[in-house]
């Protein structure tokens, strides 16, 4: 049940991200206070700034789509390794390629939230 719960949420995570602002409701709820980002350019955020960032207009999205490779529930933890194909814009910039999300989960308050999310570029498109 919590591996199939973490594939579904961690599906969602292209497909809201995909809209942007309009997807901050999701993320607003999955990523916990304490939440740390570090972003495909090496750049670290927080929950907040990662929460701003959907809402920027130089940040768009004409290809996202999330594969998640794998899922390993470790008790009241959880490790999710998703792969992640990219075009679009960050910072207003041309963006693409193809890069591993290492997503670390907690329960908590009975659910399960991100607490620190790894990005990282490892192929072209």
């Amino acid at each position: 049940m919590d591996a199939a719960r973490l594939l579904e949420m961690n599906q969602r995570f292209g497909e809201e991200e995909a809209v942007g602002a309009e997807g901050a409701a999701f993320f607003r709820d999955v990523l916990d206070a304490t939440f740390c980002f570090r972003r495909g350019d090496g750049t670290v955020a927080d929950k907040d700034a990662y929460l701003k960032g959907l809402a920027d207009p130089g940040n768009s999205s004409e290809l996202l789509e999330t594969e998640v490779v794998q899922v390993q529930v470790l008790g009241a933890q959880a490790f999710v390794e998703a792969l992640v194909r990219f075009r679009g814009t960050r910072n207003g910039t041309h963006a693409e390629g193809v890069y591993r999300n290492l997503r670390l989960f907690e329960q908590r308050d009975g659910d399960w939230r991100c607490v620190m999310w790894f990005n990282k570029r490892i192929d072209d498109l």
